[in-house]
């Protein structure tokens, strides 16, 4: 009785488990192709921090390094200084599309350093003036140097604090 049940019924059950065997493979592959679109996501955002947190290091050390000038008085001598006025974001300019990858916090605290960075060279042509015919410097009068220590100030805590985002996520 069972033999003919078998035999009657063959092709539905090899038919059943042939149909199973396909979906596991299809399930299976599926999740070996999103475990790879994660792991690729984590590697594109972990890059991503590394850019734009070593940028942000290198333009915090030279705002720090105007500001100690400034404080020792290099700014404010008789002659007037020149500012560059090329922005160091090439890396954020490379990424920006790409933000959406990293949080909320992250993405609020690098704008808000960029934009304060961005807004700080246009200030520089308010009470400067281009030098030379390639605009590379604005020439600031020794008498507006208090002005300029106060703006590179006024920028620092920003680039800390996305600084400190960045590192927060690295590390959690």
């Amino acid at each position: 009785m069972t033999y003919d049940v078998a035999k009657d019924f063959q092709t539905l059950i090899v038919g059943i488990l042939g149909f199973a065997g396909v979906m596991t493979t299809l399930w299976f592959n599926s999740w070996q192709a999103r475990m790879q679109r994660l792991a690729e996501r984590q590697h594109e955002r972990e890059t991503l921090r590394a850019a734009i947190l070593e940028e942000l290091k290198i333009i915090h050390y030279a705002t720090m390094q105007n500001v100690e000038a400034g404080n020792e008085g290099f700014l404010s001598e008789p002659a007037a200084s020149a500012v560059p006025v090329y922005q160091l974001s090439d890396a954020y300019n490379s990424f920006v599309g790409r933000l959406g990858l990293l949080s909320e916090d992250e993405v609020a605290s690098i704008m808000q350093a960029y934009l304060s960075y961005r807004a700080f060279h246009a200030n520089l042509t308010l009470f400067g003036k281009p030098l030379g015919h390639t605009g590379a410097f604005v020439e600031i009068p020794s008498q507006k140097s208090e002005i300029l220590i106060e703006m590179y100030q006024k920028l620092s805590p920003k680039i800390e604090s996305a600084i400190q985002a960045i590192e927060r996520e690295r590390t959690a």
